[in-house]
């Protein structure tokens, strides 16, 4: 299945994407925040939009351009990727680098926790655990959809960490943040605007990404 859906005036493309997807070519829209990607995904094309992160990038990912956007944190590159083109995003280290990068790209640093020189933003590194992805049974957000209060359950706390809670809005503005010790706890985005956001919850070792829906 390939979904084109380039030089248009979006703003997003969904909450989720067909499991069956291969090929997704959004580039020259509005999009501020990209959905859950299936690794059944082999291209994606994402240039000249307003993107300011990515999910975790399938493990069937060959072809990859997202330039011109303002992705300042990647996630990790998957090292089979043949052509990519991240140019024109305002990153300053990367989460590693590969093959298919050239010379300018692989000349920026990788990012490592602490160097506030090459990694003001505290991007990560490669080698977090994606321990949730869309439909799997570690984190559960309820109600959803949901008028503004979400509460919030992970099946298991790992490891004793903190985990940080960052919603986003679908045109990437960061509108709730706090940091959760513990399995539970509540989102409050009451005095946002109905519509769809993207959750992300991070630790020293882990991320987790999965989506509400407030109305």
């Amino acid at each position: 299945l390939t979904l084109y859906c380039d030089s248009n005036q979006l703003s997003v493309i969904g909450q989720t994407l067909p499991a069956s997807l291969k090929k997704l070519d959004c580039s020259h829209n509005q999009i501020g925040v990209m959905p859950f990607l299936h690794n059944t995904i082999s291209t994606l094309v994402c240039d000249d939009n307003q993107l300011k992160m990515l999910p975790a990038l399938p493990v069937a990912l060959r072809i990859f351009t997202c330039s011109d956007n303002q992705i300042a944190c990647f996630p990790t590159f998957i090292k089979e990727i043949t052509e990519i083109d991240i140019s024109g995003n305002p990153f300053t280290c990367l989460p590693n680098h590969i093959s298919a990068m050239d010379v300018t790209t692989k000349a920026y640093p990788i990012c490592v926790k602490g160097d506030t020189v090459n990694n003001p933003l505290g991007c990560d590194s490669a080698g977090l655990t994606e321990i949730k992805t869309i439909g799997l049974s570690q984190l559960k957000l309820y109600p959803n959809p949901g008028s503004g209060v979400f509460n919030l359950e992970i099946a298991n706390q790992i490891d004793g960490e903190a985990l940080l809670v960052d919603v986003y809005n679908m045109m990437g503005d960061l509108v709730y943040h706090s940091a959760i010790q513990g399995t539970s706890a509540q989102v409050d985005i009451s005095q946002q605007p109905n519509g769809i956001y993207f959750v992300r919850l991070r630790g020293e070792n882990v991320m987790l990404n999965t989506y509400l829906v407030k109305q």
